[in-house]
């Protein structure tokens, strides 16, 4: 297409005293240098006519107020106005129409990794091939034919972040920056309930994308973060009922959007008792144990050792004493910790009012067991030693450590919740051989209220 200056369109209007007046002089104030030519075109805008100020509106969004003024265009017919303002106020507008020689291309500025995106445009040009190429970041993905008006519709499934552009011959079209959205998935490995074993992922897909933030935090307390690129994991904690809430982020790479997920996992405090099996049985007995309550085993089954180290817990927290767990029990095992002990040095201690037996060693409590006291009150208070001990039976007394007169700590096959006994510290017969060798001959028996 030969080059031309542009042609003036005068549209000559005077806003002064609501006259209009203009003359051929008008005609010539805008030109345009060059006004046709390839893309990106840089025209020269210069205004003929004097006036007290000038106002450039170059038809693609962009201005400028000064009598010279040179734009860049890209492909496309383009309409400059200018308007000239005199010192009374009249005005004068004129306009110049330039054509950049290349191709207009309109796509989305968001959109979805995976998912399909239209784009269109326009090729101005005379000598236009008769298909376009849609390029990704320089690489093509897709092409489309050109009507013959020049107009072209593409689309194209989108896997990378822009610039996507349109090429046809040797033509080249703006560029569509494109932001992707990446796909942001947080699942959960396992079964997320009590006692189970559970892993959180998180992943995002592609890969590249960015950075992964996986954020736990139960209940109120302070949140757990692992941070990875392109995916992250954590082990949930199912050792306590609770809830857990979970979120996943993303921060972003270059040309993506951030994004994230949220999802809350609730781990039901279940009813335990006698006979109860399963992981949420092994979870309560890990608990138990790490505060120090007597147990023959940590296993999924909710036995008689289960029941005495229930017991245990029940009467030093002052709970009912059922022997079963409820979400009473399992709210009160989450901030529990190891019961303080009320003597000094080594000794064993035993609370009367509670019920239970500590074995305490340098002051600190290393194992709770459940006891039961004289029914009608007898036994002893006060600070005992160890002066007799029979390893097996002694009577219906098994392994005894007698501490005053016929009064000993010792096996039964009955140890209730409450008072019971003759006056004895009765213990269960399961861990009474585990007592009776943490209590030497001479150890102190502290017995109090």
């Amino acid at each position: 297409m030969k080059r031309r200056l542009a042609r003036l369109v005068l549209i000559g209007v005077v806003l002064l005293g609501g006259t209009a007046s203009g003359s051929a002089a008008d005609a010539r104030c805008v030109v345009a240098s060059p006004a046709d030519g390839p893309a990106p075109l840089e025209v020269t805008f210069t205004s003929t006519c004097a006036g007290a100020s000038w106002h450039w509106d170059f038809g693609d969004g962009v201005g400028a107020d000064t009598r010279t003024v040179a734009h860049i265009y890209a492909g496309g017919t383009w309409t400059a106005t200018l308007t000239v303002t005199q010192a009374d106020g009249s005005q004068t507008t004129g306009t110049a129409v330039v054509t950049a020689e290349g191709i207009v291309l309109v796509g989305p500025r968001r959109g979805d990794f995976g998912r399909r995106a239209a784009f269109r445009g326009k090729v101005v040009s005379e000598g236009a091939g008769a298909a376009v190429t849609l390029t990704a970041a320089g690489r093509p993905v897709a092409r489309a034919a050109v009507t013959a008006d020049g107009r072209f519709a593409v689309s194209t499934r989108l896997r990378v972040p822009g610039p996507y552009r349109v090429t046809s011959g040797s033509l080249v079209s703006n560029a569509t920056n494109l932001l992707l959205r990446p796909r942001l998935e947080l699942r959960i490995d396992g079964k997320a309930a009590l006692g189970e074993h559970a892993t959180l992922r998180a992943s995002v897909t592609p890969a590249s994308a960015g950075v992964v933030t996986l954020q736990t935090r139960r209940n109120d307390a302070a949140p757990a973060r692992v941070r990875r690129a392109g995916s992250a994991s954590a082990s949930l904690d199912t050792a306590l009922p609770g809830s857990y809430h979970v979120r996943a982020q993303l921060t972003p790479a270059p040309g993506w959007l951030p994004v994230h997920t949220t999802r809350t996992y609730t781990l039901a405090a279940p009813q335990l008792t006698l006979g109860s099996s399963g992981a949420a049985v092994r979870a309560l007995e890990q608990r138990l144990l790490a505060q120090r309550y007597a147990l023959s085993r940590t296993d999924t089954v909710f036995g008689e050792d289960t029941l005495d180290a229930v017991y245990a817990f029940q009467k030093v927290h002052d709970l009912p004493r059922t022997g079963s767990v409820d979400a009473r029990l399992w709210t009160e095992l989450a901030r529990a910790d190891v019961p303080g002990a009320q003597v000094t040095g080594d000794a064993i201690e035993v609370n009367k009012t509670r019920q239970v037996l500590y074995v305490v060693r340098h002051g600190e409590t290393q194992l709770v067991v459940p006891v039961s006291t004289g029914a009608t009150g007898n036994t002893p208070l006060g600070e005992f030693h160890v002066y007799r001990k029979v390893p097996g039976f002694d009577w219906v007394l098994y392994f005894p450590s007698y501490f005053l007169r016929g009064f000993a700590v010792h096996g039964y096959p009955s140890v209730p919740p409450y008072p019971a006994s003759h006056g004895c510290v009765r213990i269960p017969m399961w861990v009474a051989q585990r007592v009776y060798g943490l209590i030497p001959p001479g150890s102190r028996i502290v017995v109090h209220l």
